[in-house]
């Protein structure tokens, strides 16, 4: 190796370039590479939802449930089926065995089997929607749009913005809330029934009849061949009103209109959504999977702001004084630009509404970026500072260097792996940032030894790093030891976190190459211009009197070495007996949690509009707390909240959620958990709420609820009796809160 470390020691130009080239080309890399907020992963799960108006849960079980697990039984490659039947809706859980080889094969036969059930009742005229779960299911941020204008002004803005939307680069998907759709009411008057004595049937048949779309075949003649069609579709409301009913002979002509009233209206609203306490029409923005979030995210606030300028949408625009485009101001100034994409969720006017942003999933990224950034310049700082005092400030620039070579190097090496930027990758970052920089110290440590004891620059550069390159390799190694057993965890958990071990292992090794072959060369064309000054000898004066010190008291350790040793085992094993007894063990700590979801369940029969006036009084707590903790809040009436990973959510009257972002951690004193608690004790004081759960979103895969009893038998009032009674067992139990039951719809 010694021949190896010479060659490079003496080429300095060389070091030089492979040093830029790996900056270089982890920058561009960077710019390039894709960031999200967590690992692609297939969970391996498919949700089959089938929606069957007007049905009862056991309805909704026995025509369209039971049909489709029947069908699904016969699919090899499937570990379970779970299935929850609700009024009106069907979601069926399939989870497909991770060990199968082909698990696309398993999906297309999934597929298939629910494409062979074909007897559904009339009333499912859909059908059924086969989502497959993968992390491309998390939306990346919710566009509001609010304003004290009429439905359907407000409603066709949205269908303007929504268009937009849909066009921008990244955008895959839109969820829409709060968008009716068009009907046409014809509200039938019972008397005029009476007086002509015709059946409500006879008007809905006349009506079907009359709105078809139908082909006719083809017409063929010797020169040319057509397709023959029949249009007879409605294009406006009053086509309706001239539709005959009933025409005989002696009697008059009766029309729809003579029988009813035709409106032009919007299908009744099954469910409410606020942002920010404003009534909104919002769109849950997925993107596509090679998307980069901040990209996208920073495209669609750019689209907003850049259409504010055209009046595009609402026919004009009119943005506030005042308002803009904000950047963040508190931090330093470096890290500012990592808020440029962060702007205001309502400095938005377009005419008479307004744009609101809320789920801002980007920002957890960027916050990521900027523990990332500051670690590595205070760990610069901070190397710079301690092997300035100890051997030179020249010196201790090339060590330093080593963080943003490996760093930048990780950024290039990632891709080649299939992986990209995501905030567990930039939270490995993180972690070995105060690793990476130790193999550069021992080797400029042993080169300044060598130097210090009469070796040329080059020959110290050389000796110095052959002489310490087994220890260096040996700490590289332990340490790539030490997360290599992360690289074979199985499951869905496996897949989070193979990132972790191997942006550990990416860095730790860019480190090593970067300090076996480039930085001896930069150390040795330092040493050559160096000079010993009366500045350096005051420096070893210091250092020899400080390990003169070290020696005397290793000395008096070594000579009560084997009572030392018991105190230490003492205090070891006085260490895991606490730690075993009073603190608890938690894989994803909700320290620094920003979001949260609260979900109230209300008295049965409790209508929309009930439902919506009692959530006013939660959101008025919600709203109180401090400006520097609360971010923005979204709540939805009419349905539940899809929170720790579950996989099934429903909807109905009775029920509401809401979703609650907070500011960063590291700009508010209380974390999440202290948060909800206070919540908590100030909602338990609201009247007419039958239950209240709070489910705090944590880092890292979904992972579920801490535990989950399932109740299996064929008797529903068995099981839910038993449900009933493990519920109120639960409740009496220490430390138990926040129980959920998912038959509850």
């Amino acid at each position: 190796m010694k021949k190896i470390f010479e060659f490079f020691s003496a080429r300095h130009i060389l070091a030089t370039l492979f040093t830029i080239a790996i900056v270089m080309l982890g920058v561009n890399s960077a710019r390039t590479l894709k960031r999200d907020i967590i690992p692609e992963v297939d969970f391996g799960e498919m949700i089959i939802t089938t929606t069957y108006p007007g049905a009862s849960p056991e309805d909704v079980e026995l025509n369209v449930t039971n049909k489709i697990e029947d069908e699904l039984s016969s699919v090899t490659g499937i570990e379970r089926i779970t299935s929850t039947s609700l009024e009106n809706i069907s979601v069926i859980n399939v989870t497909i065995d991770i060990n199968v080889k082909d698990m696309d094969k398993v999906k297309t036969d999934i597929r298939d089997a629910v494409g062979r059930v074909t007897d559904f009742p009339p009333e499912v005229t859909e059908s059924p929607l086969i989502t497959e779960v993968d992390t491309s299911q998390i939306p990346v941020i919710e566009v509001g749009i609010t304003g004290d204008i009429p439905y359907d002004e407000l409603r066709e803005i949205a269908k303007r913005f929504e268009n937009k939307l849909k066009a921008v680069p990244g955008v895959s998907r839109l969820d829409k809330f709060g968008y009716r759709a068009r009907e046409i009411k014809v509200e039938v008057n019972p008397k005029a029934l009476d007086t002509y004595q015709i059946p409500l049937r006879e008007i809905i048949q006349a009506i079907e009849y009359r709105n078809i779309r139908l082909t006719g075949g083809t017409f063929e003649s010797y020169t040319s061949e057509k397709n023959v069609v029949t249009l007879a579709q409605f294009s406006r409301p009053s086509e309706v009103g001239d539709v005959i009913v009933r025409s005989t002979f002696e009697g008059p002509v009766v029309k729809v209109r003579d029988l009813a009233v035709i409106r032009d209206d919007f299908e009744d609203e099954d469910l409410i959504t606020r942002i920010d306490g404003r009534n909104t029409i919002s769109f849950l923005v997925y993107k596509s999977e090679n998307a980069d979030i901040i990209r996208t995210v920073r495209s669609i606030k750019d689209m907003i702001n850049q259409e504010a300028g055209k009046g595009m949408l609402a026919g004009y625009v009119d943005r506030e004084a005042g308002e803009g485009p904000k950047e963040s101001k508190s931090g330093p100034s470096f890290l500012r630009f990592l808020n440029r994409g962060r702007q205001d969720e309502s400095i938005y006017r377009y005419g008479p509404v307004r744009i609101l942003f809320a789920q801002d999933q980007s920002r957890f990224v960027q916050n990521r970026y900027k523990i990332v950034l500051t670690n590595g310049i205070v760990g610069l700082a901070f190397v710079i500072f301690m092997l300035g005092i100890f051997l030179n400030i020249r010196t201790a620039f090339w060590v330093a260097v080593g963080i943003p070579v490996s760093i930048t190097g990780v950024f290039f090496l990632l891709p080649l792996f299939g992986r990209f930027l995501d905030t567990i990758s930039l939270a490995s970052l993180v972690l070995v940032i105060g690793i990476i920089v130790d193999d550069a110290i021992i080797i400029s440590e042993s080169i300044f030894y060598r130097r210090s004891v009469g070796d040329t620059p080059l020959e110290a550069a050389a000796n110095g790093t052959n002489l310490v390159f087994f220890p260096v390799l040996t700490t590289i190694l332990t340490t790539f030891l030490a997360f290599a057993p992360m690289l074979f965890i199985k499951g869905i958990f496996g897949k989070f976190v193979f990132v972790i071990p191997l942006t550990v292992s990416l860095a730790l090794f860019v480190s090593l190459g970067e300090s076996l072959f480039a930085l001896p060369a930069h150390l040795a064309r330092g040493m050559e211009k160096s000079s010993k000054g009366a500045q350096r000898a005051a420096a070893r004066k210091w250092f020899n009197s400080l390990r003169a010190f070290y020696r005397r008291i290793a000395y008096r350790f070594l000579k009560f070495r084997y009572p030392l040793l018991v105190l230490f085992l003492g205090v070891f094993l006085t260490a895991i007996w606490y730690a075993r007894n009073n603190m608890e063990f938690l894989l994803f700590p909700s320290t620094g949690s920003e979001t949260f979801a609260i979900d109230v369940e209300l008295p049965t029969g409790t209508s929309l509009q009930a439902g919506s006036e009692k959530m006013k009084e939660m959101e008025q707590i919600v709203q109180s707390l401090p400006e520097g903790e609360l971010e923005n809040f979204v709540t939805r009436i009419g349905s539940l909240s899809m929170m720790d990973g579950e996989m099934s959510a429903g909807q109905a009257e009775n029920y509401a959620h809401i979703i609650v972002g907070l500011t960063p951690y590291s700009e508010r004193e209380r974390d999440a958990d202290e948060i909800v608690e206070e919540m908590r004790a100030k909602i338990d004081e609201i009247d007419g709420i039958d239950k209240v759960t709070f489910s705090i979103f944590r880092a890292g895969p979904p992972v579920g609820k801490p535990i989950t009893l399932r109740v299996i038998g064929v008797d529903d009032g068995m099981r839910r009796s038993l449900a009933g009674t493990i519920e109120n067992s639960l409740k009496s139990v220490q430390g138990v809160k926040d129980i959920d039951r998912d038959d509850k719809l």
